[in-house]
């Protein structure tokens, strides 16, 4: 493949392509636009090894939408050598970090020194929801007892009736609590659902195609083969 062999020659020489030979290959074949994520993949590459900043959407779209690592990880990895996409590399991995498949990210992650956020932001919102709820436990508690240092004087059925209102409160509280965890619980892993099932739906779409390609080529090529039986093969009727 044209892209491939390019590829090979920059890394042999170690010596990138120009600029210009970048802009005038995408204005001849458009190749910034292509819906072919081998030919696009192997472009951006070439593109931001040259220093060019302006392929920098492109790639951004492509790696936040195409999730196989085999594409995905070539580019993360051309972004962070260059000293203008380093810092958006690592940004847009870590936004999009639960988009991609669990062993994906943590190469990924390797490859540009960054340490997934998701698992640490979700222990450290259970940590605050914990202290919280300690802490109102405690102003509960000490409330209680200055409760009962003022209702020494008053009689059995008011100091129970007390008791009974502030365990209510209490139970109300943390069934507040937990309603609102599994709420937000429920929200991130439908989050994490549905991103799973858009990367599975595309990864379907990309190889229908290539089945349906492959399928042609094997149509073409038997008819081709068959004509050229026919025509070695033909009976000869002349006396």
């Amino acid at each position: 493949m044209f892209l491939d062999s390019l590829m090979v020659q920059c890394n042999t020489r170690e010596t990138p392509l120009k600029i210009k030979t970048i802009t005038a290959m995408d204005e001849s074949y458009g190749m910034a636009e292509s819906q072919n994520a081998e030919i696009l993949s192997r472009f951006c590459q070439l593109s931001i090894e040259a220093g060019d900043t302006s392929i920098f959407p492109a790639t951004i779209r492509f790696i936040t939408t195409q999730g196989r690592m085999k594409f995905v990880r070539p580019l993360y990895k051309a972004l962070s050598k260059s000293d203008e996409g380093k810092e958006l590399a690592q940004n847009t991995f870590l936004e999009y970090y639960n988009f991609y498949h669990p062993i994906a990210a943590k190469m990924i992650a390797t490859d540009l020194d960054v340490s997934p956020p998701v698992e640490d932001d979700v222990k450290n919102e259970e940590s605050d929801e914990q202290k919280k709820t300690g802490d109102i436990d405690g102003q509960m508690k000490q409330d209680y007892s200055q409760a009962d240092i003022q209702s020494d004087g008053e009689t059995d059925n008011l100091a129970g009736s007390q008791t009974n209102n502030q365990i209510n409160i209490q139970t109300d509280h943390r069934s507040d609590n937990e309603e609102q965890q599994i709420n937000d619980d429920n929200h991130y892993h439908g989050q994490k659902k549905e991103a799973d099932v858009d990367r599975r739906m595309k990864e379907y779409k990309v190889a229908a195609k290539r089945i349906w390609k492959d399928v042609f080529k094997f149509i073409v090529g038997a008819s081709v083969i068959a004509s050229f039986g026919l025509l070695l093969f033909r009976p000869n009727y002349s006396l």
